[in-house]
């Protein structure tokens, strides 16, 4: 990640000594126009598989399907503070080039959604706010249709030097766990299955697959992001709730940082979810959930999904929410009820 700062102020210096010298040597400048604009910086990040084995070199394709972000045209799009929402047409739109980088050249200060379509490939949009002393530019993240399975869980985060793990549990540990898979025990769900990270690329050969891991050893040019996909529900059970966590594994790391005599940085995480029909080559991004801050919080459950299964009626529908999300306004308190805010999908 790359933090782009205003540029000088000598510019302004400059003209303004120069005025004041022309001044002084003709004179009334009346009638003389001079235009001094403010500047906007360039806005250049990166274009990243989030699920590519190859992080160093490769980061911007996938080599075993033949297709590369390279080319690809990327957008912004402006937010509209009076109707509340992102135009539909491009503010402004970047070029993939042949190192995997995109430059905006000085973008107005706005706030945006940036975003991508290519054939071979599904776009997780990412919203920045840009201003006249630039932005913290986030990567734009993708990944292969071919294979993608139907959702994608993934987590990023900007400070390089705290190891952060995507993690999920479901079910009860009655059920048998083999590698890459742990029993829960070490979780706050100590009786149910834990699933995290345990090598690039690992599957447990029926519906799970952790395609991306990150690490403080990874050099700083890499894209601090995991991601789990969700390939089918062979693995659940009717009622199962998977709950979605980020996990700082390295003791003394601190998730959401403490502002404290002795502080914590944050590692200023977020988790994203992506939903993907290989059948009519459809891709919605379902929400983006961001971590506290000044809570010296190591691990956080962010979201869940509860699955049902109902034949003949669906097969299968999940229900996605934020973590703990209340069926009922002040549920303990009270019984008048309120439609759970989450988002149901049926297959």
């Amino acid at each position: 990640m790359k933090i782009f700062n205003r540029k000088s102020k000598a510019l302004y210096i400059t003209l303004a000594a120069l005025l004041v010298l022309m001044t002084g040597t003709f004179g009334s400048l009346t009638g003389c126009t001079i235009n001094i604009t403010d500047p906007y910086v360039d806005y250049t990040a990166n274009a990243v598989n989030i699920k590519t084995a190859n992080i160093t070199d490769g980061f911007y394709k996938d080599s075993s399907l033949g297709i590369t972000l390279v080319g690809t045209t990327i957008s912004l799009y402006a937010y509209n503070s009076t109707t509340g929402a992102y135009s539909s047409t491009a503010a402004a739109t970047a070029t993939v080039g042949a190192g995997g980088s995109f430059t905006f050249t000085a973008p107005e200060p706005n706030r945006y959604k940036l975003t991508a379509i290519a054939a071979d490939w599904i776009f997780i949009p990412q919203y920045i706010e840009i201003t006249n002393n630039g932005a913290l530019a986030k990567d734009l993240y993708a990944y292969p249709k071919d294979g993608a399975g139907e959702y994608t869980i993934i987590a990023s985060w900007e400070n390089e030097q705290i190891d952060v793990d995507l993690t999920l549990t479901y079910g009860d540990e009655a059920a048998s766990a083999t590698s890459p898979w742990t029993s829960g025990d070490t979780t706050a769900d100590t009786d149910r299955l834990r699933i995290y990270y345990n090598g690039r690329g690992s599957t447990d050969g029926t519906g799970i697959s952790l395609d991306m891991d990150v690490s403080p050893d990874d050099p700083a040019s890499v894209s601090r992001v995991e991601t789990i996909s969700l390939h089918d529900a062979s693995w659940l059970y009717n009622g199962d709730t998977i709950k979605i966590y980020l996990d700082t594994p390295v003791s003394g790391d601190v998730l959401t940082g403490l502002e404290a005599s002795t502080p914590y940085p944050s590692a200023y995480a977020q988790v994203d979810m992506m939903y993907y029909n290989s059948s009519t080559d459809t891709s919605e991004h379902y929400g983006t959930w961001f971590i506290p801050w000044n809570t010296a919080e190591t691990t956080i459950q962010v979201m869940q999904i509860v699955y049902t299964y109902n034949p003949p009626t669906d097969n299968g529908t999940y229900t996605i929410s934020s973590a703990n999300n209340a069926a009922t306004l002040y549920s303990d308190d009270v019984a008048y009820p309120y439609n759970i805010k989450a988002i149901t999908r049926k297959e």
